[in-house]
């Protein structure tokens, strides 16, 4: 099938204070609601127009207006729910058909780009559990009524459907969708040249919401207790006192498995980066917090600061790389970061993790908080059990070597496969 046969459907609502992006008041008043949805409606309509496609239909719910570019029909959504206007929208394609909705405005054309030679339908899964996109050889709208809308199952219940019709199925790259002003923010930072970041900026602006790490410096410098804010109200406690103390026993043993040129992810103030070099091992720790490195630096080690998705000193060159104090977390995205990691690492490079001590798999939208400074602004952070953490691990191309535990702390030791091993990172 070539690309210019598929039907691109885009399933939206007009963009009306008080109708859409509801979740994102009262942080938001209505009216900044609406303009995000807006940006975000116009970003994905460009998407669309770019991408390949014999026909590019808007599937609407309210009124259409010059917003919408060129070259698409415009066709009323059916009423009922989700799962109706689902099966309606598709009722209207002809052939090959790929439907995505407005809440994903970070998407690229190359995303659209689906491929029908070994299987019959795609589903484009999210972080919450439901799917951003749903594309079908021969459309069969049979397959939506009735599925359980809006929950944490809703894609997996989507793809058990599209297998029961007697299809073979594939995963499109898991997105985030916008719900949420932590979802907007994380958003934004994916696509900071969007229409949608640029709005999201100008609402951040007049909120005053926080941008800085002034929690986490509060805690390094002055010794405060500090810990992730769960979006669900939870509290997740940081050990800030290891992290400012001397390597201890548990630490040396992880320490101790590492081999030549070592880089340290997530240093913070640096305990593990500064022992490698008393070990006189070349090392170079990584934080974006740049009191940390700060820190780090005045205790004697070498460390940098930016985000580890940004270039690196000795790329493809490292002969290990630590994941230290549940840091596989970062980004709140594991797979991206393990492709980015065996980037940095050579060929056949050990790769040393933490996982979190307690079993768990789970992508958390948390503040950084503490008793008396600000919080910090939203960001996204992955916590993974050791099960998880490996399964994780070995299915990004490691090979696990060991596992073990002290003090109740579990490590474990991989090593980058000789194979693919300089992938490109998302």
């Amino acid at each position: 099938m070539s690309p210019d046969d598929l039907t691109l459907l885009v399933l939206a609502k007009e963009p009306v204070a008080g109708k859409v992006k509801t979740r994102l008041t009262p942080a938001m008043s209505p009216d900044q609601a609406a303009s995000l949805a807006m940006a975000a409606l116009r970003d994905t309509l460009e998407t669309v127009a770019a991408a390949h496609a014999r026909r590019r239909v808007l599937v609407l719910d309210g009124n259409p207006g010059d917003w919408i570019p060129a070259g698409f029909e415009v066709v009323e959504q059916v009423s009922g729910g989700l799962d109706a206007r689902l099966a309606g929208a598709f009722e209207i394609a002809d052939g090959p058909a790929l439907l995505v909705g407005m809440d994903t405005p970070q998407i690229s054309p190359a995303d659209l780009a689906v491929d029908f030679s070994e299987v019959d339908a795609w589903i484009g899964p999210t972080y919450d559990g439901g799917f951003w996109a749903i594309a079908m050889r021969e459309p069969d709208p049979r397959v939506f009524p009735g599925v359980p809308m809006s929950t944490e199952f809703t894609g997996r219940e989507q793809a058990a459907r599209l297998v029961q019709a007697g299809m073979t199925v594939g995963l499109m790259p898991i997105q985030r969708d916008v719900d949420t002003v932590a979802d907007a923010h994380k958003v934004a930072t994916e696509s900071v040249s969007s229409r949608f970041a640029m709005e999201f900026e100008l609402i951040k602006s007049a909120h005053s919401w926080p941008d800085d790490d002034h929690s986490y410096d509060s805690a390094l410098r002055f010794g405060e207790t500090l810990h992730l804010a769960v979006a669900d109200g939870r509290k997740v406690e940081l050990n800030v006192h290891r992290w400012r103390s001397d390597a201890d026993e548990a630490d040396h043993s992880l320490l101790e498995r590492c081999d030549g040129a070592t880089l340290d992810i997530g240093c913070g103030p640096g305990r593990l980066t500064v022992e490698l070099a008393k070990r006189g091992l070349p090392s170079l720790g990584v934080d974006v917090t740049r009191s940390a490195v700060e820190l780090a630096r005045q205790a004697g080690a070498q460390a940098h600061c930016g985000s580890v998705f940004d270039p690196i000193p000795r790329e493809g060159e490292w002969d290990t790389v630590l994941l230290a104090d549940g840091n596989l977390g970062i980004s709140g995205d594991p797979q991206r970061l393990l492709t980015r990691i065996r980037e940095l690492l050579k060929p056949g490079g050990r790769l040393l993790v933490e996982p979190t001590a307690h079993e768990t798999d789970e992508v958390l939208a948390v503040q950084l908080a503490s008793e008396t400074a600000a919080r910090s602004a939203v960001f996204y952070w992955a916590q993974l059990g050791p099960q998880a953490a490996r399964r994780r691990v070995v299915d990004a191309g490691f090979h696990h070597t060991e596992s073990w535990t002290m003090h109740g702390r579990h490590f474990m030791s991989f090593t980058a496969s000789l194979v693919g091993s300089r992938s490109v990172s998302s």
